[in-house]
């Protein structure tokens, strides 16, 4: 039977073990189950109660981790089992490779099912003659550009390498970008205005620069 090893955590006044049990100055701390299998402890950080998770501070007490990975996989998939010879530090892709490998995770297999599916319809219907190039008009250009900046996917506001600055022609105040403005005043009636569907906006009138 493996010993236990205690160590301190990152947070004052908690201690670990190579187990995966958690205590504090005074007592071993109950685990919770956050309802995905991974096991919690609440924690008091400067006056304020906090969740940690347990395989985190388990690996970060005891386990190295020169590459700095983000991650941290349970090699037997059981996500309560927070020993340290079951825990190993890992990228995103590692974990889930690993879950596909041992057959924790089907979506790997659900979403390459689907991809073929998918591309022998879509050679089906360009064969027959129903799929078509898309023709880009400058109207569908333009819807694009506006998706692309409130994608939360994306870079945004300035950032975004299709940003344009923008002028208040009456105040003569330039802003790196429509996010911007609109973050000034409020809503997105700026861009109406710029794409003429409306006159002004906030009673003013703008224009790309």
């Amino acid at each position: 039977m493996q010993d236990e090893i205690w160590k301190n955590t990152e947070y004052d006044g908690y201690m670990v073990s190579n187990l995966g049990k958690v205590k504090s100055k005074y007592k071993i701390l109950t685990t919770t189950d956050n309802g995905h299998g991974y096991l919690t402890v609440m924690m008091s950080i400067k006056n304020q109660q906090f969740r940690r998770y347990v395989h985190r501070l388990v690996a970060k007490a005891f386990i190295p981790n020169p590459n700095k990975f983000p991650q941290i996989n349970h090699k037997d998939g059981n996500k309560s089992n927070n020993s340290i010879d079951n825990l190993e530090w890992c990228t995103q892709k590692m974990n889930n490779q690993h879950a596909w490998a041992t057959g924790l995770s089907k979506s790997y297999e659900r979403t390459q099912e689907y991809r073929e599916k998918v591309s022998k319809t879509v050679k089906r219907l360009w064969q027959q003659g129903v799929l078509r190039p898309v023709v880009w008009t400058d109207e569908m250009k333009e819807r694009a550009r506006i998706a692309q900046l409130n994608s939360p996917n994306k870079k945004r506001g300035a950032q975004h390498p299709w940003a344009r600055k923008i002028r208040c022609i009456e105040t003569g105040v330039i802003f790196d970008c429509i996010k911007f403005a609109d973050k000034k005043y409020g809503n997105r009636a700026i861009q109406k205005a710029l794409s003429g569907k409306q006159k002004t906006a906030h009673g003013l009138h703008w224009e790309y620069i």
